[in-house]
């Protein structure tokens, strides 16, 4: 089922559903796109379950919501799921509550929300986004605003505004902090492997990995789990390193000149590391060169 609405502009939409496959695409669009579709045609369920799915387009605000009618004794007995299609223009704001299924978004929204219980979320580049699956994984390519996730892990390539991350049992993986990131984890390891910002890292049970510090500020801190702290060679650093039960290694050579890449006014990138871990060792390094 395939419905068609005419938008020039960026809409607001609502979703809601119980088991199935959300695909969003924004693009350079002046209509939006509904497609609602079996996950198995040849499953009575699954096509049960697309019947019950009301569509719905008015005053440039989208609604999709899965029934609950007709399916009570199916969730109880057999499993069904539906997949769903949306092409909207870009910056269209989503609200999605999904109980099973996994969420992907291609191109950039507007401030959204998306939230599963037990699936996966995916997204290329966002700005506004809070985003929260009780079981699954969160990544995202690039975040450019206000990022808040909860997931059992996250991964994010590159940070330029704001994000925090919660992640409940697994790991934490981002690749460039610009802008500022934070991070809570309980049983699971943190990697920032490139810091140009500031970063706020701490996790219950876990190792925390900084592979190339350059500039800003990181706050690095776990109850058990080792510490690991790479510095990029002519970044001018101000360690504070502990453990209660482990080592502490500074691996860093004290210069005995000015670093090399200094700017025209002579300031040289900085770096000011805090690491604090009750059990674990703290070690501080050489970041590989680039």
């Amino acid at each position: 089922m395939q419905y068609t609405y005419e938008a020039s502009t960026a809409i607001d939409a609502k979703v809601t559903l119980m088991m199935g496959e959300l695909v969003i695409t924004a693009d350079d669009v002046s209509e939006v796109t509904v497609t609602v579709e079996p996950t198995q045609p040849d499953r009575p369920a699954d096509v049960r379950a697309a019947e019950n799915t009301a569509v719905d387009f008015a005053d440039g605000r989208l609604t999709i919501i899965q029934k609950r009618e007709n399916l009570v004794s199916t969730w109880v007995n057999k499993s069904w799921s539906i997949d769903v299609h949306v092409r909207v223009p870009k910056r269209s704001r989503f609200e999605v509550k999904s109980s099973y299924g996994n969420i992907r978004v291609r191109g950039l929204l507007g401030r959204s929300s998306l939230t599963t219980s037990y699936g996966n979320i995916s997204a290329g580049d966002v700005a506004d986004l809070t985003a929260k699956t009780s079981h699954g994984e969160i990544t995202l390519d690039r975040s450019s605003g206000t990022t808040t996730l909860t997931a059992s892990s996250a991964t994010i390539g590159e940070v330029y505004g704001s994000a925090s991350l919660k992640c409940s049992q697994g790991n934490a993986v981002v690749g460039l902090v610009m802008g500022q990131l934070e991070v809570a984890g309980s049983f699971g390891n943190i990697e920032v492997r490139t810091v140009m910002g500031n970063v706020n890292a701490r996790t219950s049970h876990g190792r925390i990995r900084l592979g190339d510090g350059v500039s800003g500020t990181a706050q690095l801190a776990t109850s058990h789990g080792d510490i690991e702290v790479g510095i990029r060679q002519g970044t001018l650093t101000w360690l504070d390193l502990d453990t209660k039960a482990g080592a502490v290694r500074n691996e860093l050579a004290v210069a005995s000149d000015e670093p090399q890449n200094d700017d025209d006014d002579g300031a040289a990138e900085r770096l000011e590391v805090t690491a604090r871990t009750n059990h674990g060792s703290v070690r501080a390094f050489r970041a590989a060169a680039n």
